[in-house]
């Protein structure tokens, strides 16, 4: 019996193209006009795309604040997939590592305020957010100096919030903190050593403690699973809302 092909059942981006070029300009912008209007997040995605709005970043926080500290008090539920889509969904639109940086931040904050007001007990919401702020500081790395050191604090206060939470938490911020951070000053004296015109003992051993810091940041990421952050439930506080209900975080 000869076995059947199935069907495609989704058109591939190569049959979308064809499809296109038959429109003329008219008919193009008509399209993106009707997609426009379809949805906040084509808006958000073609408003970031083309540099549009006093500030590209701020449909993609709506959305990290929404997921990630909702008004309880009106039953509206978390979603760690929802918020980091945020995320996902300006690095296709433009991508930007600056802007990458601050929803990463943006989100430890975010998440970092809702633990410091309620109780949760969610292991899936703080491998979340340690994930995320293991993110940011990587991002925060590949900056220039002097943008680095903004962003830093701001971090630098996440982990001051999350200390009375418990889990495990801090420890796993503070083990990523000593890493990235060391990186970040490595970096800075890389970029003050060629802009002084001195690149030889100063800039020879900084190199190496960057190539030190690049051998143990993949057995970093190992650790930093979910099942291996050990989080603890020493000094862990009980939700008092039964209104709160959330979405199971994914990945």
């Amino acid at each position: 019996m000869i076995a059947t092909n199935k069907k495609k059942t989704v058109p591939a981006w190569s049959e979308v193209k064809v499809k296109l070029s038959v429109f003329d300009r008219a008919g193009l912008v008509g399209l993106l006009s009707d997609l426009h209007s379809l949805s906040r997040d084509n808006q958000a995605f073609l408003h970031a795309r083309l540099g549009l709005g006093a500030d590209p970043l701020s449909p993609y926080k709506a959305t990290i604040s929404r997921w990630t500290y909702p008004d309880l008090v009106r039953g509206q539920d978390i979603s760690v997939a929802k918020a980091k889509k945020a995320i996902s969904d300006y690095r296709k639109a433009i991508g930007l590592p600056k802007g990458i940086a601050e929803l990463s931040v943006f989100y430890c904050e975010s998440a970092a305020r809702l633990l410091s007001e309620c109780g949760i007990e969610d292991e899936g919401y703080f491998t979340a957010l340690v994930r995320i702020f293991d993110q940011a500081l990587g991002v925060i790395t590949t900056l220039n100096p002097s943008e680095q050191q903004a962003l830093l604090q701001r971090l630098d206060a996440v982990r001051s919030i999350t200390e009375p939470v418990g889990w495990g938490v801090k420890d796993a911020m503070d083990e990523l903190w000593a890493e990235h951070v060391s990186a970040v000053r490595c970096s800075e004296r890389i970029y003050i050593c060629r802009h002084q015109g001195r690149a030889g003992p100063i800039l020879s051993d900084t190199a190496h403690r960057m190539s030190a810091f690049e051998g143990t940041a993949a057995a970093l990421v190992d650790r930093a699973r979910p099942s291996s952050f050990g989080f603890k439930q020493s000094r862990s506080r009980p939700f008092a809302s039964s209104h709160w209900t959330h979405a199971p975080a994914n990945g």
